[in-house]
């Protein structure tokens, strides 16, 4: 199984997958049909997708849920802890709970 998190803009989308063994690649596909199809060729069914949520998310997970296991929609507000780079004096304790145990 794979994991992958899905940046959505307005005209593209940056796919990172994560594969079991920790290896990770960007991808970077436009918001269209052909962009969507080249996406869901590369798409496993125990793959388990998160993508931002943002206008167009239901678009995009509409043309993707069937085929992946799970498609989760996530607030990126809410975690920014999780997904802004580390700085100086950055709590490294914090990037290392999930967001149900704070």
């Amino acid at each position: 199984m794979r994991h992958l998190g899905v940046d959505l803009h307005k005209t593209n989308f940056v796919a990172c997958f994560i594969e079991a063994d920790d290896t990770r690649r960007l991808e970077t596909y436009p918001l269209t049909g052909g962009g969507l199809s080249r996406f869901k060729q590369q798409l496993d069914a125990s793959d388990e997708l998160a993508v931002e949520a943002t206008q167009n998310v239901h678009y995009f997970s509409d043309q993707v849920k069937t085929h992946v296991r799970r498609v989760a929609v996530v607030d990126t507000c809410r975690y920014l802890g999780l997904i802004v780079p580390p700085f100086e004096g950055f709590d490294f304790r914090f990037t290392s709970r999930v967001p149900g145990e704070w």
